[in-house]
């Protein structure tokens, strides 16, 4: 199954996103947005997506961002590492290692950054693009986010 969704991974181009949270007091927090994706492989193990996108909330003013995430894949574990490099590979900060469950895969342990803890599932969706679900929890919020990454160019700037 691990093999499944490391080839998924390695033909993502895009994505669309939504973040929003069930706090009820922050319900008109919520973000929508979209991008590219440009891929680098390394070597069979590692997987660079070099995300490009634009997001809105609810004022709909348009906000640019950047991101990047190596995905390594660890075939003895049967798991996915995914790595957040925003300022480099020096300095990158481990996320989660997902590990099959059922027909997805999930976070082995919680990440935890100060006071917020985050996890996050991979499935395949009914359109079968890969989703990638993060919870966020913590004192102040509880968010989820709502990644699809997409085998095609949707036309996203």
């Amino acid at each position: 199954m691990i093999d499944l969704f490391w080839k998924k991974l390695s033909e993502v181009q895009s994505f669309e996103y939504m973040a929003y949270s069930d706090k009820i007091e922050d319900q008109k927090w919520l973000r929508k947005g979209q991008g590219t994706v440009q891929i680098t492989k390394n070597d069979s193990q590692s997987i660079i997506f070099y995300e490009k996108g634009t997001w809105s909330d609810l004022s709909h003013e348009n906000m640019s961002f950047t991101n990047t995430y190596r995905w390594t894949l660890e075939k003895e574990l049967k798991a996915i590492l995914v790595s957040q490099e925003r300022r480099g590979k020096e300095q990158q900060v481990i996320l989660v290692r997902l590990v099959p469950k059922g027909n997805q895969l999930i976070s082995e342990e919680k990440h935890f950054c100060g006071e917020d803890v985050y996890s996050a599932s991979l499935r395949f969706n009914s359109e079968n693009n890969l989703e990638l679900n993060w919870e966020v929890s913590g004192p102040s919020k509880k968010q989820r986010i709502k990644y699809e990454y997409l085998d095609t160019d949707r036309g996203c700037k």
